[in-house]
């Protein structure tokens, strides 16, 4: 019953401090951004910055995620994850960009001057699982910070994103039916010389 009281009133204040009009997300700042002294504002940080508007515009130009990110690692630019490191005064250790590390930089409205609090929920005294919430449950305000990009570019890559989703899912959709279509004339009969397991036909389609 305590742990349960603690939970409900954390979710109570969680929700007093989003509907403050200069309540930041928690945690640490989205990348290409860093907090005021008095966490009521965020400005550029100037030292990755540049990264995400090359993000947007590589995308702009129809670049794919994955081209993206062999590019921001060829020009040394510094990941979240190393970004976030360098902050807390922790080592810095090597790695490289992953397509979801640019895929959530798009998708970031903080990029465009938007704060959006509320995308995700958890209520732990109502057994609720942390989750992403309908956008109407969402608190919104426009042109808080300077924007790294315009809203029409962030507005236009989102879109394209969501195209090539869609697009993407009805190739699989027509391939996963004509693979339906074709028998495989030896199931069980053929193993992998080197593991043993099974084999099975697969039909891929090689596009020019």
């Amino acid at each position: 019953m305590y742990a349960k009281d603690i939970s409900k009133k954390i979710c109570a204040s969680r929700e007093v401090m989003r509907n403050k009009p200069n309540s930041m997300p928690m945690g640490d700042a989205p990348y290409g951004y860093f907090f005021s002294e008095d966490k009521t504002k965020m400005c550029p940080d100037e030292t990755v910055a540049p990264h995400v508007r090359m993000v947007y515009t590589f995308a702009r130009l129809g670049v794919s995620v994955t081209n993206i990110a062999k590019r921001l690692d060829l020009v040394g630019a510094m990941t979240p994850g190393q970004k976030q490191s360098e902050r807390r005064g922790k080592t810095v250790m090597p790695t490289s960009w992953r397509p979801d590390m640019i895929y959530k930089i798009i998708e970031q409205p903080c990029n465009a001057g938007d704060i959006v609090l509320g995308r995700r929920r958890q209520a732990l005294y109502k057994s609720e699982k942390m989750h992403k919430t309908a956008p109407d449950e969402w608190t919104v305000r426009r042109n808080a910070h300077e924007p790294l990009v315009t809203r029409e570019d962030r507005e236009w890559v989102l879109e394209a994103m969501k195209e090539n989703a869609r697009r993407s899912n009805r190739k699989s959709e027509y391939h996963i039916e004509q693979r339906e279509n074709i028998k495989d004339s030896f199931p069980s009969m053929i193993y992998c010389a080197e593991c043993g397991h099974a084999m099975y036909y697969v039909r891929y389609i090689h596009e020019s």
